[in-house]
């Protein structure tokens, strides 16, 4: 009886040590897993914000298509009767409120030699300006291309912006004239602004030199000529690569560590001059869903580990029980 007993309580040492082996097995399996977890949710997280930032590029370089368009479409009209034509002519398509005319601050009929006749929407005159051959866009519509620039203009001491867009006017499949045109400087400020992850995303626009084009607002950007003049620490990409990545005109994502926290960029080309979007989003929104996989995970562990531990309580009191029958057998 008493050889039976102690052959009981080898088995069931037996099984609490496979169990306890199975507890270990399982705690690894789940921290691999973890691992893999956490590795999933980053790529798709910078898949996400790459796709995002691609939109974004992809809505600025439809907006400049588009305003190109509706000149396109004015020097047309003059075309058609260009001997007729008059710079006061202008006026009816800058004082339309619809559509993509709406945003048009002024337009500019330039002649070959640089003389330029521009209409304002707010001042019914027209201003002469004789050196207008100087304007870069200019020289390009002359060759029969259309342009678009952005201008950094100086002021009574106040630095700004305008959106310059250019268009010839052809004369019998000959350039006779340009049209330019001058757009709001807030509307890629429209188009940058976007409410996903939850309103705390921001934007930039930059030349692939790193110069800012547009500069976001939010209170983490500091103000620098250069996109990488702003001090900040990058943890998935050399500095060097990623001045490598713009210069190519590249697609992509990176993390970096910025006013005290981590953010996750992405960046994709607008595929109109040498501009790229910078898309930035804060580590701790994505970290958000990365700890609800976590939380769901480390619950299934923890009701595993309670089954197991109630299945080791068992066979504990099985062995407390065989070893009380034993002292039993042998003293009494």
């Amino acid at each position: 009886m008493v050889n039976e007993t102690l052959q009981g309580n080898k088995k069931s040492d037996k099984v609490i040590t496979v169990l306890v082996a199975a507890v270990f097995v399982l705690a690894v399996i789940g921290v691999v897993a973890l691992f893999f977890i956490m590795s999933a949710q980053i790529k798709t997280s910078e898949k996400v914000a790459t796709e995002v930032s691609q939109q974004l590029a992809y809505n600025v370089h439809n907006r400049i298509i588009a305003d190109l368009q509706v000149l396109q479409m004015i020097s047309g009209s003059i075309s058609e009767d260009f001997n007729n034509f008059k710079p006061k002519d202008l006026r009816p398509f800058l004082l339309k409120t619809e559509g993509r005319q709406a945003s048009f601050n002024s337009f500019s009929y330039i002649t070959l030699a640089g003389k330029g006749y521009t209409i304002l929407r707010d001042n019914s005159q027209i201003i002469t300006t004789a050196n207008m051959h100087k304007m870069p866009c200019f020289v390009t519509a002359k060759t029969g291309q259309t342009c678009f620039d952005r201008v950094l203009d100086n002021r009574e001491g106040w630095d700004f912006y305008r959106n310059i867009y250019a268009v010839p006017i052809f004369v019998k499949n000959k350039v006779g004239a340009v049209l330019s045109a001058q757009v709001r400087a807030d509307v890629f400020k429209n188009i940058l602004d976007i409410n996903t992850f939850n309103n705390t995303a921001y934007s930039h626009i930059i030349k692939a030199n790193g110069d800012y084009v547009l500069r976001s607002e939010h209170p983490s950007v500091e103000v620098f000529q250069n996109y990488f003049d702003q001090p900040q620490n990058f943890i998935s990409i050399n500095k060097n690569n990623l001045k490598t990545q713009f210069k190519e005109m590249k697609t992509g994502a990176f993390w970096t560590y910025l006013n005290g926290q981590i953010w996750l960029c992405a960046y994709a080309p607008v595929s109109f001059s040498d501009w790229l979007v910078l898309l930035y989003v804060p580590g701790k929104v994505l970290a958000l869903s990365v700890l609800e996989i976590l939380l769901f995970a480390v619950g299934i562990m923890l009701a595993i580990n309670c089954l197991l531990y109630l299945i080791l309580k068992r066979f504990d009191a099985i062995q407390k029980e065989a070893y009380e029958r034993m002292l039993h057998l042998a003293f009494v």
